[in-house]
């Protein structure tokens, strides 16, 4: 940071780079948290060009997606870990025939792609340490994602089998 001063108008692209990976950065880690967020700390004091804080903005930025797509695949890539019997389930139970079912499956009464009743996914969320599917609502904003939905119907199947679906036979 001791080197030569360099006018804030020789360094325009620097500065949008900068703006941009800023940009990047609360955005990738805004999916995760759920909500907008803006940046705080100092963009460029404007005596120096920022080039040395925009390579540090970019490495945040490719950081924060990294991180993002780890959690995208782990909550949301269901094609990858799902097991075929639960996919066949949601698809009868939910989804038209269509798999895996419908995530955002809220009738009144049964909620998750696997119809579960919503008392039923309450307690099983509860005691898998999840919130329920109103719980996830409110403080969330969304939806459980795919992973605790399937987490939960399994700890569901685990205690009474495929007997508790009228489609456990598919």
């Amino acid at each position: 940071m001791n080197g030569p001063r360099v006018p804030p108008e020789n360094c325009p692209s620097v500065r949008k780079a900068l703006r941009y990976y800023t940009a990047q950065y609360l955005h990738w880690t805004g999916l995760r948290v759920g909500a907008a967020q803006q940046y705080r700390g100092p963009l460029a004091d404007g005596t120096r060009c920022p080039r040395y804080l925009m390579h540090v903005r970019k490495a945040k930025a490719r950081a924060a997606h990294r991180a993002w797509n780890a959690y995208f695949h782990y909550h949301y890539a269901w094609s990858e870990w799902m097991p075929e019997k639960l996919q066949r389930v949601g698809a009868c139970e939910t989804g038209y025939g269509k798999r895996p079912g419908n995530f955002h499956w809220d009738s009144g009464l049964y909620v998750s792609f696997a119809g579960i009743i919503r008392d039923g996914y309450a307690t099983f969320a509860h005691r898998l340490g999840l919130r329920s599917w109103d719980e996830s609502r409110s403080e969330l904003g969304r939806d459980p994602t795919p992973r605790e939905q399937v987490l939960v119907t399994l700890a569901l199947q685990r205690a009474y089998g495929w007997g508790a679906w009228g489609c456990g036979g598919a």
